[in-house]
């Protein structure tokens, strides 16, 4: 099993980001090897944490080269 994770300081998000967030999800469910999805927040609310789980690395690769989460990650 991979898995990709993303820690992140969470603030006040647009519609583009939600827009990329929910292209992002439906992306990630597409691909064969996905396996699933948890987020995380800390207790204090000033970490969250998403982590995407695959059963192979090839279809983690195609994850992190789909165009609008390299738009994300640039972005936000």
């Amino acid at each position: 099993m991979w898995l990709a994770q993303f820690m992140f300081t969470p603030g006040d998000y647009d519609a583009e980001f939600h827009r990329l967030n929910d292209a992002i999800d439906a992306f990630a469910e597409s691909l064969e090897g996905f396996v699933g999805a948890e987020r995380w927040l800390s207790p204090d609310g000033k970490t969250q944490n998403s982590i995407y789980y695959w059963r192979d690395r090839q279809s983690l690769g195609e994850f992190s080269r789909f165009p609008e989460h390299l738009v994300a990650k640039k972005n936000y």
